[in-house]
């Protein structure tokens, strides 16, 4: 029986994750999006956590102390892999 996307260790977008997900971001689609993440901090292989996934609107995710609102079409172009923690890996 396959996992489902969000337990398997696969490449998915941003737009995907569900709060309380810590995900790394491992692909910005095109240089359009990779300028506008830039603008906001985000690059490949920095590690957010997903707030909240706003119904028909944006995800919002923490970086460092900064909370960020990220458009969902924006948000399907940033691709990310989940994190594990160490208190995860102990489970």
């Amino acid at each position: 029986m396959a996992l489902p996307p969000e337990q398997q260790d696969i490449d998915r977008p941003l737009s995907h994750c569900k709060p309380g997900d810590r995900v790394t971001i491992t692909r910005l689609s095109s240089p359009y999006v990779a300028s506008m993440a830039t603008r906001l901090g985000l690059v490949e292989g920095c590690t957010v956590t997903c707030q909240a996934v706003v119904p028909s609107g944006p995800v919002v995710v923490r970086r460092g102390g900064m909370e960020l609102a990220i458009g969902r079409a924006y948000a399907a172009e940033i691709m990310v892999k989940k994190t594990h923690s160490a208190m995860e890996a102990l489970v």
